[in-house]
């Protein structure tokens, strides 16, 4: 899901994403960028946190499950900053999914299994890339003006931005 952000970033970019929270300047590339400084603030202490718990799939759910609320809460945003500081914490929790799952898988599979399943779970980003921009312009130009809302507020809690 974090590789269809990207994409449909820009595609909500189109559809007035940077006039509904009055942004000028660099601010959408700081906005798509904020996301990384939380992620990598965040990756090594959770993957240490990760390894000493006895259920990391505890950990892992939760984390993922803020995920899905903050993302939700992108959609209702009014302003440039509480768009900043939704997209920071958004990278915090987001960070421990990746390394998480590749842990989760290690503990399921034997050393021979474990190859293939990483390079599916990796190619789920391909996938991502592939379809994201498809299914951003069928929500953006479906849902555009619905219940007096821009597009792109109705995509995070399809696709997610």
């Amino acid at each position: 899901m974090n590789y269809m952000d990207r994409t449909n970033a820009a595609a909500a970019r189109l559809r007035g994403y940077e006039e509904d929270l009055g942004m000028v300047g660099n601010q959408f590339n700081t906005l798509t960028s904020i996301l990384y400084v939380g992620y990598l603030l965040t990756q090594a202490p959770s993957n240490m946190i990760l390894h000493r718990m006895t259920r990391p799939s505890l950990y892992l759910s939760s984390c993922m499950a803020i995920w899905g609320i903050l993302t939700v809460f992108m959609g209702a945003v009014q302003t440039y900053h509480a768009a900043l500081i939704l997209r920071f914490f958004i990278g915090f929790v987001e960070a421990a999914f990746f390394p998480g799952a590749v842990f989760l898988l290690s503990r399921w599979y034997k050393q021979n299994e474990l190859g293939l399943r990483t390079a599916l779970l990796s190619c789920g980003a391909s996938i991502s890339n592939a379809f994201g921009a498809l299914f951003a312009s069928g929500i953006l130009g479906s849902l555009d003006g619905t219940l007096g809302f821009t597009g792109w507020r109705s995509e995070p809690k399809c696709v997610r931005f």
